[in-house]
């Protein structure tokens, strides 16, 4: 290009200049000072190579320690069946359940998880786990760098971690982390170019996300808050690019139909919406202390910043934070999420406190305030931690040698099983096995449960529930309505198997009744 003179323009020249790598010329007073980009760009490389490795130990300090989860055995028979060609859209594993209908599975997460396991067992799983937390970590942190500066962005995503860890346990809903948090880094784009192309992203994004976990509708949800705020109340985008937004977010709602199950996952979604109150699912609690201390202290600390600079907020940024703080309060599986979408709503807050601060102050204070509201002490972290199946399945709590028995043994067909205990025998006990239920409370009809735990009350309405199943796997010492502990007496039922967690008893009069007499 050149100007009316027939000369090339000086940004052409100076892009000329550039591009060949050479010394760059900035003035200093009335002189040039060649200043080589070399080191500049070598500082670089070693401070993405740091935060790499640190998300990677922030991902392994989660993943490689003891944890329990009672739905992993059923996970990976899904991604085993998967595997072998066939999707499972009914309750296959039930014994009197088998036909009812499951409308929606994190189908390609399941067949990953097995995926893992074939190929390095529990290590494997873990390793998978860490990653993934290791990348949501890094993508916040991205995230928030797009508002403010290095130093309160690591440590966002520094405290973050601690909200993190009671969720940090190979469930879909750690990919869900990542996903969000992608999510927030394109609204971050279109905040920062004051455009809704790279929402446009989130489509994709979106039907990716909901091959691997139901809450993609989330995912939607952040971009609908974000479009209609700027419609609403335009602070960023034009009105007709809010309109645009708006129908982006549509779109992403529809493309959470982009699976096998297609629109199941609404459905799946409105029947956990209507879990009935008997039926004890622990992610529906609403946030504890202590174990979510963390998540408390940094409600507290954004609601606060953003009073301190109310001015100055957009109301989409008021929407996502009110709306997903709500979510997080009353079910603690939204603690995770709301972290990786408002992360950068916090941070562009703190950024304002210290404009200046580019060290790490900011992380080293907020590793520390993590450690000290942490339920986890800093000794139990190293105690605890550890390789292998011994640390996702702990022999304290799920049982080391009663699959050998049950394949020894004999022991088939119909099982009563303390509710815990369904997922350990989905995965090593079928399809000789169908377990009475499992904790995925929704693949049961609620009359399921509802006439177990009222027939648990009297000994004669608890022999009609077992009529016809002849042995049982109990859990020990947990008297409660769907594990069945204590509703099997000696004089009818023989223990044959017993471990640390858990015996297994056949009923004296059935066809494994000649156990007893071994």
């Amino acid at each position: 290009m050149k100007d009316p003179s027939g000369q090339a323009s000086a940004a052409t020249h100076k892009k000329r200049f550039h591009s060949r790598g050479a010394q760059v010329l900035r003035p200093r007073g009335a002189l040039a000072v060649a200043v080589d980009p070399k080191p500049a760009r070598r500082t670089g490389v070693a401070f993405g190579a740091a935060l790499v490795a640190l998300a990677l130990s922030a991902g392994a300090l989660l993943s490689f320690h003891w944890m329990y989860e009672p739905d992993l055995g059923w996970h990976l028979a899904q991604g085993r069946e998967i595997a072998a060609g066939h999707l499972v859209r009914t309750n296959l594993f039930s014994a009197g359940h088998a036909a009812y209908p499951q409308p929606f599975e994190p189908w390609l997460f399941d067949l990953g998880l097995f995926g893992l396991s074939k190929i390095g067992g529990a290590a494997a799983i873990q390793t998978g786990q860490a990653v993934t937390i290791a990348v949501t970590l890094a993508i916040i942190y991205l995230a928030c760098r797009r508002r403010c500066p290095k130093g309160i962005a690591l440590a966002v995503a520094t405290f973050g971690a601690f909200l993190i860890e009671p969720r940090a346990v190979p469930r879909p809903h750690t990919v869900s982390f990542a996903l969000g948090a992608c999510t927030a880094l394109l609204l971050e784009r279109a905040r920062e170019r004051r455009s809704v192309r790279p929402l446009i992203w989130t489509i994709p994004l979106i039907a990716l996300w909901s091959n691997l976990h139901a809450e993609s509708l989330f995912g939607a949800a952040l971009v609908g808050l974000f479009a209609i705020g700027e419609l609403l109340r335009p602070q960023i985008l034009l009105r007709r690019q809010a309109w645009i937004g708006v129908a982006i977010a549509a779109v992403c709602v529809a493309a959470n139909a982009v699976n096998p199950f297609g629109l199941g996952l609404f459905a799946y979604l409105w029947q956990n919406a209507r879990t009935p109150a008997f039926i004890p699912v622990a992610e529906f609690r609403p946030a504890y202390l202590p174990t979510y201390a963390p998540f408390f202290v940094y409600l507290a600390c954004g609601v606060g910043l953003m009073f301190w600079k109310r001015r100055s907020l957009a109301l989409w940024e008021v929407l996502v934070f009110g709306g997903f703080g709500i979510l997080a309060l009353r079910h603690v599986r939204f603690v995770s999420l709301f972290l990786c979408v408002t992360a950068p709503i916090v941070a562009a807050r703190l950024g304002r406190l210290s404009p200046r601060t580019v060290g790490v102050r900011w992380a080293l204070a907020a590793l520390l305030a993590g450690m000290l509201v942490s339920p986890v002490p800093l000794e139990a972290r190293f105690k605890l931690s550890g390789v292998g199946s011994a640390y996702i399945a702990p022999p304290t709590l799920v049982p080391s040698g009663a699959a050998g028995f049950i394949r020894e043994a004999g022991l088939e067909g119909p099982v009563f099983n303390s509710v815990n205990l369904g997922g350990y025998l989905i995965w090593n006990a079928y399809p000789s096995v169908r377990v009475f239920h499992d904790t995925r409370f929704q693949s049961y009809p609620p009359q399921h449960f509802e006439s177990t735990i009222a027939a648990f009350r009297s000994q004669s309405e608890w022999e009609k529930v077992v009529a016809g199943i002849d042995w049982a796997v109990i859990t020990l010492e947990r008297n409660t309505p769907l594990t069945g502990y204590g509703r099997f007496p000696a004089a009818q039922w023989a223990e044959v198997y017993r471990d640390t967690t858990m015996v297994i008893v056949v009923r004296r009069s059935g066809r494994f009744g000649v156990l007893a007499a071994r």
